[in-house]
């Protein structure tokens, strides 16, 4: 119940992106947004793995950016809690 929560706060921090691609599922995100977790670029399926209790914070970005000669819509990046 948590990840899908998660997940719906993320899509619709994305709404406004996402507006043209409204025939995909509600549960995924677009993939013209890049997701960075502790600094590394990753896929959207890593993100499915998370537990939102491992997150330290979480930001995102709805401004167009080239990474790695990709250009993104958006980004979405994610400091996890340190393990003890």
């Amino acid at each position: 119940m948590k990840k899908l929560i998660f997940s719906i706060a993320i899509i619709s921090s994305l709404s406004s992106y996402s507006q043209s691609t409204t025939d995909k599922k509600k549960d995924s995100l677009p993939e013209d947004v890049a997701v960075f977790i502790d600094a590394q670029l990753t896929n959207s399926e890593v993100l499915k793995s998370i537990q939102p209790n491992d997150i330290e914070s979480m930001n995102v970005i709805k401004k167009d950016t080239v990474v790695n000669s990709r250009k993104y819509r958006g980004q979405i990046f994610i400091k996890m809690k340190k393990k003890q």
